[in-house]
């Protein structure tokens, strides 16, 4: 994968018990779609833990998608998540998957 000029977005959501496939189901359905530069996702499950890391084009389109979806993704996700989401900006370095 080329990751020259990509960004991702790393959303840490720790849910109450038995809450994690709703959740999943809420964060799927925000990032599926969005603008141009939205290049896909990987979501990490540990128990009653995700992590969701999204892959976008530049730094702009991270930006902008995240400013579509924050409000309301926080709103869906209330009463399944037990305090608040940890967001981390970050530009890619560098993925190797076989």
């Amino acid at each position: 994968m080329d990751v020259e000029g990509r960004f991702s977005r790393v959303a840490v959501y720790v849910y109450h018990s038995g809450k994690r496939e709703e959740g999943d189901a809420v964060v799927r359905s925000f990032v599926k779609e969005g603008p141009d530069g939205l290049k896909g996702r990987l979501m990490l499950d540990n128990l009653d833990m995700d992590a969701c890391v999204t892959l976008l084009s530049s730094e702009e389109a991270m930006k902008e998608h995240f400013g579509i979806i924050r409000g309301d993704l926080d709103e869906a996700m209330d009463g399944l998540i037990c305090g608040a989401t940890e967001y981390i900006f970050t530009k890619v370095r560098d993925v190797s998957l076989s």
